[in-house]
C-alpha cells in the first residue's frame, strides 16, 4: 500500500521539474525566488549539486519542492535541523561550524564535498545562502560558483 500511495504521489514529479508549474508569480518571498532560480541555473549549467546554507532548513525545502535535477547538499549548524532535512524531498544534510562568511562557508562546503567525492575541483555547484550568519529567514544569495576556485 505504501509503495502504491509513493508512486501514485511522485508520479507526477520528475527531477528538474517543478512540483507546481506555476512558481507564484509576482508574490515570491525573496527566499522563494532564489529557490526557483537556483533550481533553475543549476539545470540550465548542469550544476554537479546545489549546497544550500541553512540556519532553519526552510531554504533546503523550499529548493527540494521544485525537484531540482542536481543533488542537493544542504549544511546546517544545528543537529536537529539536519535530522530534520533528512526527511525533505532530496535533501543531503551535512554539518558546518556556526559563524563565519558566505565565502568561509563555501570554502568548508568544498573541503567536504571533494573528501566525500560529491565534487571534484572544476565542478559547477549553485550556492544559496544568505548573506548575514546566525539570521534565519536570511536566504538572499545564489552564486554559480567553481569547485577549487577558493584558495585556502
Amino acid at each position: 500500500v505504501m509503495d502504491r500511495l509513493i508512486r501514485a504521489a511522485e508520479d507526477t514529479s520528475e527531477p528538474g521539474v517543478a512540483v507546481q508549474t506555476d512558481p507564484g508569480g509576482d508574490n515570491l518571498s525573496l527566499a522563494e525566488a532564489i529557490a526557483v532560480a537556483a533550481t533553475s541555473a543549476a539545470r540550465s549549467v548542469r550544476a554537479k549539486a546545489i549546497v544550500a546554507f541553512t540556519e532553519s532548513g526552510t531554504t533546503a525545502r523550499l529548493i527540494s519542492k521544485h525537484r531540482p535535477a542536481s543533488p542537493l547538499l544542504a549544511f546546517t549548524p544545528s543537529a536537529w535541523i539536519q535530522q530534520q532535512m533528512a526527511l525533505y524531498w532530496g535533501v543531503r544534510p551535512f554539518p558546518m561550524s556556526r559563524g563565519g562568511a558566505p565565502e568561509a562557508w563555501i570554502a568548508e562546503a568544498e573541503r567536504r564535498l571533494i573528501l566525500e567525492h560529491l565534487c571534484m575541483p572544476g565542478d559547477i555547484v549553485a550556492v544559496v545562502s544568505g548573506t548575514m550568519a546566525g539570521q534565519v529567514g536570511g536566504t538572499n544569495m545564489l552564486k554559480l560558483h567553481k569547485i577549487g576556485s577558493i584558495k585556502s
